[in-house]
């Protein structure tokens, strides 16, 4: 019996000597941190910190993940819609190909629409090879950005459109 006092009052005295969960700190050892951070509940603490550092860590990979799905799906979705404006620009080379034969088995073909058609052509060009470098474009722009171009782009190829069907109507 005495030597279990002995014990218990050994115990006590050292667990006075660790005053706070820092000082009670696992990797720091010793008998008396060990004893204390036990029977003071500093473990208990440092545990449950760890584990809500963990959730939150947890919690905040969860939404980098999602966001990282959504950021996919975005630029998947830009890829669409670029391949489809290079569609609509391939069609248009395709038309100017069919435009160039009629000029040149057309009798009704005036030099002006020569140089017309040659401009259009350039334009054509021009717009097919900026089709081309979205994909390189929309690595460094924001999606935003990047749709602000398609819309452009868009826009140029109507242009361009009218303005061959305009041309071809007077040439037969």
């Amino acid at each position: 019996m005495r030597n279990y006092l002995m014990m218990i009052a050994i115990s006590c005295g050292l667990v006075g000597c660790a005053t706070n969960a820092a000082q009670n700190d696992p990797a720091q050892g010793g008998f008396g941190n060990a004893i204390s951070g036990v029977l003071g509940g500093q473990y208990d603490e440092r545990l449950e910190q760890r584990e809500a550092e963990a959730e939150a860590a947890s919690r905040r990979n969860a939404e980098l993940a999602a966001r990282s799905g959504a950021l996919k799906a975005e630029r998947d979705q830009l890829s669409l819609e670029i391949n489809q404006a290079r569609k609509r620009i391939a069609g248009q080379n395709t038309r100017i190909g069919n435009l160039e034969r009629q000029m040149r088995a057309s009798a009704t073909a005036t030099e002006a629409d020569r140089k017309t058609l040659a401009a259009l052509s350039s334009r054509a060009a021009a717009l097919r090879d900026r089709a081309e470098k979205m994909d390189a474009y929309s690595e460094t722009v924001s999606a935003g950005g990047v749709r602000d171009e398609l819309a452009e782009l868009e826009s140029e190829t109507s242009r361009l459109s009218s303005e061959f069907d305009l041309l071809a109507s007077g040439i037969r």
